[in-house]
């Protein structure tokens, strides 16, 4: 017998030898076994990395092919929302948006995964969940540590106390205009959740106003919520647009009478009891748009340098916007078509210039564009205002030589963008008329260049205050710094066999790309976003980051129904007729006056 372990590796033709830790090794003489092992273990290994590596490009592949993409957001207490996504969104944007549908300042919140591991801001949502080590991970919206919203059990009673001090610290006002007012609320929930569109609206979000107006449960259920709007939808996409919004406010206002709803239980007509509904529930507790914060941008906006400024690239801008402008209408003046950009138009100018750079949340673009189009022609100074200065023509002369001369600068700035949209040889909407709420989410050139304007506000005056026309240059900056001619060619491509003026596209951003450039070096490459302009003079460096690129709660439940037969009756009954209809025959009675 063999008195150890070395003397049998003896015995089979190996020698024996000890490690750094006392361990026998084993070093045989047989090369070609241990070659056919390690062959094999190589084998294995390279099997497993190159189907990772065929996963992770077939991920990739799938979402480079794929614009827009559902996301599951959860909560910690198991409510859970799909959101659409865009390929170019960064989770920060992403948290902008989950935290607007909760209701919840960005600050407080965070996006992390089942293990508490915290999404990266400035990643893309898309590619980074396509990947292979975060396939099994979700997005989930969670209070972040060290804020006020931490001293609550759960996100949800953060939510819930977090409405409760904005309804009780900040009234909403009533606009003079009812419709204004209700189609700023209707396309403020339209853009809740993620949705790419702006004057359609969802179930879930028509649920959400309604929970916002406490009327949810008290006036009526979901269950009857559902049978209502499969009654008024008429587009076959479950979606409702404004009309079919209004009559189902006036659906619910027949609704809340039949049920001796608190506020229309003396109402004695169908339109009285609708104005109880619409000036005691709807307008002081629904969310809409910051209609005084788009009055302070438009103001910016109109001061003599901005316009200068845009009127200097007039030519190119409008090269661009003939190649997005996909949509038209007819002119009912003229007869003829003239196109105009709708948000799906826009949605894919911004997604070819990387405006994910710039940090705006998708609500936050919704809103710019939306503010855009309602906003008065961009040719018009600041100090426009036709009935004050009439009145000035009869006091002053002076006022009225200032006026004069300001009119005829506008009227010199017309017939410039005339002339230009003529040269163009295709027939462009300049602005869009706004007697139907349809054409306030239609987007003329007027409110291309507005869009342009705001877009730069909204994403460089965060954090501290910048001169308007700092941020427009910033803005221009980075346009053309994308525009690249590979960039451009992409594009082109892309758009495919969809694109007609790709030709004139090309042509147009090469000569803005040169022109902004050429006037960026006269000024001395300067750093717009540091409001110091002439440090480029002093330097006559390129700052590294502008170097161009290379070629509300749910309500309480409410009493029971008193008449099953009436409530039946105002379920099943369309109105006799549309919200519209009532609503102007409401604002025409003597008895609201």
């Amino acid at each position: 017998m063999y008195s150890d372990f070395g003397q049998i590796c003896d015995g089979f033709g190996a020698e024996s030898f000890s490690g750094p830790s006392g361990i026998s090794r084993v070093q045989t003489i047989a090369p070609d076994v241990v070659n056919v092992a390690e062959i094999e273990h190589a084998r294995q290994d390279d099997q497993r990395m190159s189907n990772s590596d065929n996963t992770e490009k077939k991920n990739a592949q799938s979402i480079t092919n794929v614009d827009t993409k559902l996301v599951k957001i959860s909560t910690p207490t198991s409510k859970e929302h799909l959101f659409t996504i865009t390929r170019s969104l960064t989770f920060q944007q992403f948290l902008m948006d989950a935290a607007s549908y909760w209701s919840l300042p960005a600050a407080q919140v965070v996006l992390c995964d089942q293990r508490g591991g915290i999404w990266p801001l400035l990643e893309p949502v898309m590619t980074t969940l396509a990947s292979t080590e975060n396939l099994e991970k979700n997005v989930i919206l969670d209070i972040k540590h060290n804020s006020w919203a931490s001293s609550f059990a759960h996100l949800e009673e953060a939510c819930t106390s977090k409405l409760d001090q904005v309804e009780l610290s900040t009234p909403r006002s009533v606009s003079s205009t009812l419709y204004d007012d209700l189609w700023g609320i209707f396309t403020f929930y339209c853009v809740q959740g993620g949705n790419l569109q702006v004057d359609l609206m969802k179930a879930h979000q028509f649920t959400k106003l309604l929970q916002d107006c406490q009327l949810l449960n008290k006036v009526v259920k979901l269950e009857i919520m559902s049978m209502i709007s499969k009654c008024e939808i008429n587009n076959g996409k479950a979606q409702i647009n404004f009309e079919e919004f209004l009559n189902l406010i006036t659906r619910i206002a027949k609704l809340a009478r039949a049920k001796d709803f608190k506020c229309v239980q003396h109402c004695n007509n169908e339109e009285e009891a609708l104005y109880r509904l619409v000036f005691d529930q709807i307008l002081p507790r629904a969310s809409r748009w910051p209609k005084e914060q788009w009055d302070l941008m438009t103001t910016k906006l109109r001061e003599p340098e901005v316009i200068m400024f845009f009127f200097g690239h007039l030519k190119a801008l409008v090269t661009i916007f003939i190649f997005y402008a996909r949509s038209y209408h007819t002119n009912p003046s003229t007869g003829m078509r003239e196109f105009y950009m709708s948000y799906q138009n826009l949605q894919r100018f911004i997604n070819d210039f990387l405006f994910a750079k710039l940090q705006i949340s998708t609500v936050s673009c919704a809103q710019v564009f939306l503010a855009a189009c309602s906003s008065r022609p961009f040719h018009l100074s600041a100090s426009h205002d036709v009935n004050q200065c009439s009145k000035m023509l009869h006091s002053e002369s002076s006022c009225s030589k200032s006026f004069i001369a300001a009119k005829d600068v506008e009227e010199t700035r017309m017939a410039t963008i005339r002339n230009l949209i003529a040269a163009s040889g295709v027939v462009v909407a300049y602005t869009m008329s706004v007697t139907s709420e349809s054409r306030k989410a239609c987007m003329g050139f007027s409110a291309f260049i507005d869009f342009l304007g705001r877009a730069s506000l909204t994403a460089y005056t965060k954090s501290k205050p910048i001169p308007p026309v700092l941020c427009v240059k910033a803005l221009i900056h980075h346009i053309c710094s994308e525009a690249t001619n590979a960039r451009v060619m992409e594009i082109i491509e892309n758009h495919g066999s969809t694109c007609i003026h790709g030709n004139t596209f090309y042509l147009g951003t090469a000569a803005f790309r040169t022109k902004f450039f050429a006037t960026w070096k006269e000024e001395g490459f300067p750093d717009y976003l540091t409001a110091d302009v002439h440090l480029g003079h002093r330097t006559g460096q390129i700052p590294s980051h502008l170097e161009p690129r290379k070629s509300q709660p749910t309500a309480p439940l409410g009493k029971s129904v008193t008449s099953a037969f009436q409530s039946d009756i105002a379920v099943r009954n369309k109105a006799s007729a549309s919200g519209r209809e009532i609503l102007d025959r409401m604002l025409k009675s003597k008895v609201f006056s």
